[in-house]
């Protein structure tokens, strides 16, 4: 395994923030059951509390701990995953991740990222973690290691080099009921999901 790899994965383990690439930008992650990492993430980016979280995993099954997925949510993973694309699904009966990451609510956004550095991370930590966007809120997200450090310095306590962050944002869509609802339009366009699950 890399050694900043090793090391990344240990300091999330720790409950410390760590900021990596992957194919849109710079994550800004933590250790999904460490509240106050999970505080610390809200609080260094100006984030409201009622904006959830994202769960990050490194493929279907691993998102199958924490989600439910239905027929379309499957089609969807499948065409799409992993990629630029956040699915919200209702959360498993099993989820036993902290109620801040997603304000409460019976849902959860999953994203499975294709990045290689993003992938060995989540295929080598043994814990689940949390990643958003490495920028202050209503600030253009961080796309190099330069730009993690001018947002946030010494608040993270490892940023993984790394190339391939295009800089447009991923799409979002809510599977949770019977009709697709887009959240927000990235690389994946409303019609490339809809053209996917038949509609």
């Amino acid at each position: 395994m890399n050694i900043a790899i090793k090391q990344a994965c240990r300091l999330l383990e720790a409950g410390k923030l760590v900021c990596f690439p992957t194919e849109t930008v710079y994550a800004l992650a933590a250790k999904a059951t460490d509240i106050k990492a999970l505080h610390t993430i809200y609080k260094i980016k100006g984030r409201d509390f009622k904006k959830p979280l994202a769960i990050m995993v490194k493929d279907i099954n691993d998102a199958k701990k924490h989600v439910k997925f239905n027929k379309m949510a499957i089609s969807v993973a499948k065409e799409f995953c992993p990629g630029p694309l956040s699915l919200v699904l209702p959360k498993s009966p099993d989820c036993k991740l902290p109620d801040i990451i997603n304000s409460g609510m019976q849902t959860l956004s999953i994203r499975i990222p294709d990045h290689e550095i993003a992938l060995a991370i989540l295929d080598n930590i043994e814990c689940p973690i949390v990643a958003t966007s490495a920028n202050p809120s209503g600030m253009p997200d961080a796309t190099s290691p330069d730009e993690v450090q001018k947002y946030f310095g010494s608040d993270v306590a490892m940023v993984v080099e790394g190339k391939g962050c295009t800089g447009k944002a991923s799409t979002v869509i809510d599977l949770c009921k019977g009709e697709p609802e887009i959240l927000r339009e990235g690389e994946i366009s409303i019609n490339d999901i809809l053209n996917t699950i038949g509609i």
